[in-house]
């Protein structure tokens, strides 16, 4: 089985780095996993509902570069106070 994530922004914090890392070796066994990060759109915060939607279909148009179009595509969004699925 072949998992590829592809994800807005960088890891800047260490503990997650090594998490992540320790948890690709645990996984390497079984399916091949590719992590992909793309480049979060600059805003300021609190945006109000129209910029926040431009800023997430820039980041959308980013993610989709790197899917493939034959892929089975399972994504969801996230927001700081909610997950939609």
């Amino acid at each position: 089985m072949k998992i590829d994530v592809v994800a807005v922004g960088k890891l800047k914090e260490k503990y997650l780095k090594e998490g992540i890392s320790e948890y690709l070796k645990r996984l390497k066994p079984f399916v091949k996993l590719k992590i992909t990060e793309v480049a979060d759109e600059p805003h300021k915060d609190n945006l109000c509902a129209k910029m926040s939607a431009q800023v997430m279909e820039a980041e959308a148009s980013r993610i989709e570069k790197h899917i493939r179009k034959s892929s089975f595509n399972n994504s969801f969004r996230c927001t700081r106070k909610n997950i939609f699925f």
